[in-house]
């Protein structure tokens, strides 16, 4: 790709506003392992903890709750820590959100401050969705 084409692409981003939905597209599919998360436009998007039938299962849930395919029963509450990492009820790692390097990196090459904005807005709309 020629320099003219990324200075185009950053001038596209800059002149507007971008959501996690322009960059995580909905429905997040599992991968076959039920390890990784990506968007339908192919963006990482989770990583799950764990390989037990029960962390398959809670990660199956959590996507289909991510997607609205399923309500959540509200029986726990799920926060991060400042970082892209999901607990369950304040003390139990479940998952990380990913796409860090594709918000920084060569995909979209943002400045971190917008990439940490992207990102933290997808964590709020995840966190909504799980805590409802």
């Amino acid at each position: 790709m020629g320099s003219n084409s990324r200075k185009r692409r950053r001038d596209i981003y800059k002149a507007k506003q971008i959501r996690w939905q322009d960059v995580w597209e909905l429905p997040l599919k599992l991968d076959e392992g039920d390890t990784y998360a990506f968007s339908a436009n192919g963006v990482m998007a989770l990583t799950f903890e764990g390989e037990t039938e029960d962390q398959i299962r809670e990660a199956r849930n959590i996507v289909a709750i991510i997607n609205g395919e399923q309500e959540t029963d509200g029986a726990h509450e799920w926060v991060h820590n400042g970082s892209a990492d999901i607990y369950c009820d304040a003390e139990r790692f479940v998952f990380s959100v990913r796409g860090w390097g594709h918000l920084t990196g060569s995909a979209m090459r943002l400045p971190a401050k917008e990439a940490a904005r992207i990102q933290d807005d997808f964590i709020a709309y995840i966190l909504d969705r799980l805590n409802v």
